[in-house]
């Protein structure tokens, strides 16, 4: 027989509570994963745009110096118009892009422009509004270059670039590490928040103790991540040296970029009247 009090119905209705928290958090979460985890832009093969296909064909290390160039001519030119040279370059590989790549690349810039233009308001008021119309474009500019760097090219490679140039085996090994890591904590961090929201019934009133449990899960999951792979390290016989595959560097497509970064070189010592 079944008690009666296990027949009696228990309609219980949970108080309404704001979730404002986990849900921003998750999507916050998600959308760095996202960005991080990319490779090669997160593009197929098959949505690559002409110019993306043959940069694929230039080393990460001449690409790395070519961007870092440009930036560096960009920020060093007093005219005007190698700046809106460089503009016209960086909208015509936009324009090859897909709308939801251009999106993923300007948006970042944005934001950059957007903080520098800040920064640079009060020069209106000293009557050099021009100043910050010029500082902010190169901002945009040099953003953009760099996000475009950065969906375009694996992670890895970029490491590989590095050594390249015989950046110390230390930072190169921290910087790879990081990345890795980033991916690996988001995913800790993200597991946890899944897991709170289906255990959150109810109203939370101590929405600060969830934050700081969600946090300190992540601090012992990179503990236990980091002893796991010191172990790994020392069993491998890891000695510091962080080693890369040798491969050719000026091919066919190598060449042809440095000509065109040389001939971005002469155009702008021309501009600037040094020629």
């Amino acid at each position: 027989m079944i008690p009666d009090w296990l027949e009696q119905p228990q309609d219980y209705t949970p108080r309404k509570d704001r979730d404002v928290f986990l849900r921003r958090n998750a999507l916050q979460l998600t959308s760095m994963l996202s960005r991080v985890k990319m490779q090669r832009g997160g593009l197929d093969d098959d949505s690559l745009s002409v110019l993306d296909r043959l940069l694929i064909c230039v080393d990460p290390a001449l690409r790395i110096a070519g961007i870092i160039l440009v930036i560096l001519l960009n920020a060093a030119s007093t005219n005007m118009f190698f700046t809106y040279c460089v503009a016209a370059g960086v909208l015509g590989i936009l324009a090859l892009k897909r709308g939801e790549d251009v999106v993923d690349v300007v948006k970042p810039a944005l934001g950059g422009a957007a903080f520098t233009a800040l920064i640079m308001l009060p020069a209106v008021f000293l009557g050099q509004p021009q100043s910050m119309v010029r500082i902010t474009l190169k901002v945009f500019l040099s953003v953009v270059l760099l996000a475009n760097l950065a969906r375009g090219v694996a992670w890895n490679e970029l490491v590989a670039g590095l050594r390249f140039y015989h950046v110390p085996s230390i930072f190169v090994f921290i910087f790879d590490i990081t990345i890795k890591y980033i991916v690996l904590l988001g995913e800790t961090a993200q597991s946890v928040l899944e897991a709170l929201a289906l255990r959150s019934v109810g109203s939370n009133r101590d929405k600060s103790g969830s934050a700081s449990a969600v946090m300190g899960v992540t601090f012992l999951k990179a503990q236990d991540y980091a002893r796991e792979m010191y172990q790994a390290m020392e069993c491998r016989g890891f000695v510091g040296d962080y080693l890369s595959p040798r491969h050719r560097v000026f091919n066919p497509a190598g060449i042809a970029y440095l000509l065109v970064m040389a001939a971005l070189v002469v155009w702008f010592f021309y501009l600037e009247g040094a020629m």
